[in-house]
């Protein structure tokens, strides 16, 4: 696979613009791919609608939207159900349960990203980083390594420990979740790893 889209979607004060671009980072920086990212949030930021959309390529990108998403991460049940029409028929859906109560025919794997992220750093706040985590496990479209060195360089100064610890701790639980998805087109994106 040439090109991989992504949408993050949850809720505002769930960390998914920087996410977003931190798994961009990752892809470009860290793995030398082409790496597109556009964000968008209603007006009332904490507690509404939010969600950050990538493309990461290995040949050029023409148009930065995502067009059918292999992949959605849903970390709010308002995101799944405004996203879920806009992924692909094989694609996959990332659900944070119990939050996330998902619904229809696309493939959906079902983890429960909040708790792993209290049980890890202690802070609800770093779902969006412990999904990334899980997300470069599962489908190999970036390594561990550049995510931690792409979270080096873009989290918050002062921040960069616990999400390192949050991206770490996603990459490990995700462990449980790899033989969900073995056999899948859907998430078999290890193509796009060099």
């Amino acid at each position: 696979m040439e090109r991989c889209e992504i949408i993050l979607s949850g809720i505002g004060g769930q960390g998914l613009l920087l996410a977003g671009l931190i798994l961009g980072d990752a892809a470009a920086i860290g793995e030398g791919k082409y790496a597109a990212q556009i964000e968008s949030y209603a007006p009332l930021a904490r507690g509404g609608s939010s969600q950050s959309e990538l493309i990461i390529s290995t040949t050029e990108i023409d148009y930065p939207k995502v067009r059918k998403a292999h992949v959605l991460v849903a970390l709010a049940q308002e995101a799944y159900l405004e996203q879920i029409g806009r992924v692909r028929e094989d694609g996959v859906v990332i659900a944070d349960t119990p939050a996330v109560k998902p619904s229809g025919k696309i493939r959906t794997i079902e983890i429960p990203l909040t708790e792993i992220a209290r049980e890890t750093t202690g802070k609800t706040f770093t779902v969006s980083i412990v999904a990334l985590g899980i997300l470069a496990r599962l489908t190999e479209v970036v390594s561990l390594s550049s995510l931690l060195n792409a979270v080096n360089f873009r989290a918050p100064m002062g921040t960069e420990e616990i999400n390192r610890k949050a991206a770490s701790g996603g990459y490990e639980a995700a462990e449980k979740y790899a033989d969900l998805l073995s056999g899948t087109s859907a998430i078999n994106l290890g193509s796009l790893k060099q």
